[in-house]
């Protein structure tokens, strides 16, 4: 491969002949190499979503799937795949590219100018303001501001450059809390082309509170019983689904029984009077 005759040559001395200027421009050009790998990442975790493959191999998400997979911890894992959502290419439901959710930040990592720290720092803190209650216009211009000092600054000065920056489009110093909660409040069901459903959203406190008093008692682990009904204790079988999995199912139960309550009433109203 290339890449393994550059690391050949590099070792080999193929640095010696390179005065300083040329020794800087080396390094930045190779830097700019390794900024554009990051492209190949963000289209590994998106096809490995497109693929379900974190399903496929029960693992709990696309996250978990790579920190095992490259031994790497979940939480570079989990930056990556956030990389990938925010400047990666996008398909609609009709398998059509719509472009990166933060398309500026997309463009300059595309031309290698930005590295994958100063991607996280400014995809984290646009994340904080990119939420309903929010001008869209604005959040556009702070990714263009951010993407810009991204060329001069380094990740400290550009973490707090753009925790200002944050603070200036935040309204949660003039806005009451719950009023805040409450504009921010959003929840989407999305149609995948495969027939599965993706779920995003952001309750206040009390729906949040009340969905998971609802669904706690029913993701709780099953646990096996012997024919008269008594727990199974011991090193016996266990309920094989993992958390998110068993959160699926206690859904799944929830509206179920919701269902039947309420087609239970229905039946009700409508039951002609008895003579």
């Amino acid at each position: 491969m290339a890449f393994e005759h550059l690391v050949k040559a590099v070792e080999d001395g193929g640095l010696d002949h390179y005065d300083v200027p040329g020794l800087l421009k080396f390094i930045t050009d190779f830097e700019r190499v390794q900024n554009l790998a990051e492209l190949v990442h963000q289209r590994v975790v998106a096809d490995c979503d497109r693929r379900q493959v974190a399903d496929q191999l029960n693992a709990r998400n696309t996250r978990t799937l790579l920190a095992g997979l490259l031994r790497i911890s979940e939480r570079e894992a989990g930056r990556r795949v956030r990389a990938a959502t925010a400047v990666g290419d996008r398909v609609n439901l009709q398998g059509a590219l719509i472009g990166a959710t933060r398309p500026a930040l997309a463009a300059a990592q595309r031309a290698g100018e930005v590295n994958p720290e100063q991607v996280a720092i400014i995809e984290r803190a646009l994340d904080q303001v990119d939420r309903p209650g929010y001008d869209p216009a604005e959040i556009a211009a702070a990714e263009q501001t951010l993407t810009g000092y991204a060329a001069d600054f380094g990740p400290r000065d550009l973490r707090r450059i753009a925790a200002k920056l944050v603070e200036v489009l935040d309204p949660d110093g003039t806005l009451p809390a719950e009023e805040l909660a409450q504009d921010r409040r959003h929840l989407y069901l999305t149609a995948n082309r495969d027939g599965t459903y993706t779920l995003t959203g952001r309750l206040t406190g009390c729906v949040g509170a009340a969905l998971q008093a609802v669904l706690s008692p029913l993701a709780k682990p099953h646990i096996p019983v012997d024919d008269d009904g008594t727990p199974v204790t011991g090193d016996g079988p266990r309920d094989p689904r993992t958390g998110g999995q068993r959160l699926h199912d206690a859904l799944d139960d929830a509206c179920a029984r919701l269902l039947r309550a309420v087609g239970y009433r229905l039946r009700v109203a409508h039951r002609p009077p008895s003579s």
